[in-house]
């Protein structure tokens, strides 16, 4: 019996090999031909290898190197006698991507530099979140077929923005997947021929002697915003929907010079380095909640029954362009917007009201402001925007 199975499986293979071109061909045809990716493939692997120094550089970790890899492998290469804490997070990015494609298809100009920052930044700010500091980001593009990986300039983009992002935050991508999934990812026509989605995971790293920050806010906490740069992820399903029902479509110029998809895809702020200053200053920090995800809203998505004061806001001028051009011309309502939207805030930081002054010193040292926006207090969950007459916002679930 053993004998007779291993034949089998040996004619198995010869036969593949005998016909392997008609086999692959087929396989081709079918959506998926891997001679199309191995270029991107490439690309990619050279930003692994540019980056294989940064995470026993910046995070004390030691990224190891096999042959044949099938994943990412790292050790703890601290100096320190206790144990780290570690933590991840996966996020996939959404629709940002689409407003490229349908940019690169109208103008040449692939934006996919800024594509690969956000699917690297939205997750690294979940993992900042915790006190973790990012170490190895494991990237995922799963396409619409295997020309989209041929393409050089959207390519070479996205391996750019990859490389620079990780040398930024001071990560590691030893490892990713791409893969031509043409039955599961299939963009609409009026959109762009052809497109990609983008996911991926990234790990950090809580140094003995850091705290974790697990979530404490509570009554008398002051919540301060960070800026952000424009739209960030936020709401891109509603924004695709909007440009859709205009002539002009994301080409529209909302500003001179300036257009409605040009400006939803400006870069995205990191947070890495500021929170890791926070941290290497010894600043207590109760809670970071990313500005992501049901926009100002989710600031009530804790649920424990505490409301939250708003008594200002971004100074109009800062607000970005973008976000302003959502909020007074596409006719979405006010609770709506702040409740899809970040508004102009990426980043909250709930903290003891002793801390405020340090935590601003530090930021500006970054060239941006924290905003001392308001405060937490006992409630019901609802979110009170008192510099918008008192618009009441319910909590995301709610």
């Amino acid at each position: 019996m053993a004998v007779a199975v291993l034949w089998f499986f040996s004619n198995c293979g010869e036969r593949t090999t005998a016909n392997k071109e008609a086999a692959m061909s087929q396989y081709a045809e079918a959506g998926v031909d891997p001679s199309k990716i191995a270029s991107f493939k490439e690309l990619m692997g050279e930003v692994g290898r540019k980056t294989r120094h940064l995470a026993p550089q910046r995070r004390n970790v030691e990224i190891i190197s096999v042959r044949n890899s099938h994943g990412g492998i790292w050790q703890y290469a601290g100096v320190y006698s206790e144990q780290p804490i570690w933590n991840g997070t996966d996020e996939i990015l959404g629709h940002l991507s689409l407003i490229a494609e349908a940019i690169y298809q109208k103008t040449g100009k692939s934006y996919h530099d800024r594509v690969a920052r956000a699917a690297g930044l939205i997750i690294a700010v979940d993992v900042i979140a915790h006190g973790g500091m990012p170490f190895v980001w494991l990237d995922t593009v799963q396409a619409s077929s295997s020309d989209w990986f041929r393409d050089p300039v959207r390519s070479q983009d996205y391996a750019c923005g990859c490389l620079e992002l990780c040398r930024e935050i001071g990560c590691s991508l030893p490892a990713g997947e791409s893969a031509a999934t043409r039955y599961l990812v299939r963009p609409p026509e009026e959109i762009a021929p052809a497109g990609a989605l983008f996911s991926g995971f990234m790990c950090g790293v809580i140094h003995p002697g850091s705290h974790v920050i697990a979530g404490d806010r509570r009554p008398g906490n002051r919540i301060l915003g960070i800026p952000s740069t424009g739209v960030h992820t936020n709401g891109s399903s509603l924004l695709i929907a909007k440009a859709l029902a205009m002539p002009q479509g994301f080409m529209t110029e909302i500003e001179r010079g300036r257009t409605f998809g040009e400006e939803i895809l400006t870069p995205m702020r990191s947070y890495v380095q500021f929170v890791e200053a926070l941290l290497n200053a010894g600043v207590r920090i109760n809670e970071i909640l990313p500005g992501t995800g049901d926009g100002v809203a989710k600031l009530g998505v804790d649920k424990r029954p505490f409301d939250y004061h708003i008594e200002r806001w971004v100074p109009e001028s800062e607000i970005p362009l973008a976000l302003r051009y959502i909020r007074d011309e596409l006719g979405i309502p006010r609770a709506e917007y702040y409740g899809t939207f970040n508004a102009g805030i990426g980043l909250y930081l709930f903290v003891d009201s002793q801390h405020v002054g340090r935590i601003q010193g530090i930021s500006r040292q970054f060239g941006f402001p924290a905003y001392n926006l308001g405060r937490v207090v006992a409630g019901s969950r609802k979110i009170h925007l008192e510099f918008e007459g008192g618009l009441v916002l319910e909590a995301p679930d709610e």
